[in-house]
């Protein structure tokens, strides 16, 4: 996941290049942009709010494609769910200011959050950390939310986009996910965002060996095991009976 990758990079003291960044969030929204707009079969709009946006839930593949992923706790406005208003749901540092003091969250909530995973990817720095989450739930609501351009002066044309994203009023943001992709677009221009196959690099370099290392045991895992030359002589019936007797 995206949140592994800028662990490593921060291990060893650097930042991931911005272009590459940029590109990762710009999959995100889009394939969050996806379940924003997705409609059941009748056409109606089932307004899903992912409302646990953050670098852990967006999958990064061996080509270069990021991926938004789990939607455990998302909410659909017309379905009952054991997800309800009022309800703590989340991650408090990547959450938006309404959703983390009153639970309520739209689509809107998911790009602020977006929004963070933007500024410290771009920093390498996380946005909102406290010692306890009372202190945090201050941060998030009251704290002033530095410029990206003050980490690193030729991120300047970023600080714009991340001001709208990142703004507490939910009606000054962008209100959808194809508006932040377009601001992002017209940022940085086709040079400043990194094509799929320059991610798949970073990917490689920063995470290849735990990548391998996971890929074995999962072949492992997976690989037949071999049936005990006892079992291959019963019968079907033999079989059975033993597995019933075993409780199996």
């Amino acid at each position: 996941h995206f949140g592994a990758l800028l662990r490593e990079a921060a291990k060893q003291g650097k930042r991931l290049p911005a272009a590459a960044s940029i590109r990762i969030v710009i999959d995100a929204l889009e394939g969050l942009g996806a379940a924003h707009t997705l409609k059941d079969g009748d056409g109606k709009p089932l307004s899903i709010v992912h409302r646990d946006v953050s670098p852990h839930n967006i999958l990064l593949c061996s080509d270069g494609i990021a991926r938004i992923t789990d939607f455990g706790v998302a909410k659909a406005e017309v379905r009952l769910s054991s997800t309800r208003d009022g309800q703590f749901k989340g991650k408090l540092s990547y959450m938006a200011p309404e959703q983390a003091s009153t639970g309520y969250a739209d689509q809107r909530s998911d790009l602020f959050s977006m929004g963070i995973v933007l500024w410290e990817s771009l920093t390498s720095r996380r946005l909102f950390r406290a010692d306890n989450n009372g202190e945090l739930l201050n941060r998030v609501l009251n704290s002033e939310i530095p410029k990206v351009s003050d980490v690193d002066p030729a991120l300047g044309q970023l600080d714009a986009v991340l001001f709208k994203a990142l703004d507490r009023d939910p009606e000054k943001r962008f209100q959808t996910s194809g508006e932040f992709v377009d601001a992002l677009e017209t940022a940085q221009g086709t040079s400043g965002i990194a094509p799929s196959r320059i991610v798949a690099r970073v990917v490689k370099e920063y995470l290849g060996a735990k990548v391998e290392t996971e890929h074995a045991l999962a072949e492992n895992v997976a690989a037949p095991r071999k049936v005990p030359v006892e079992s291959e002589k019963m019968s079907g019936d033999q079989v059975l009976g033993r597995s019933v007797g075993s409780g199996l």
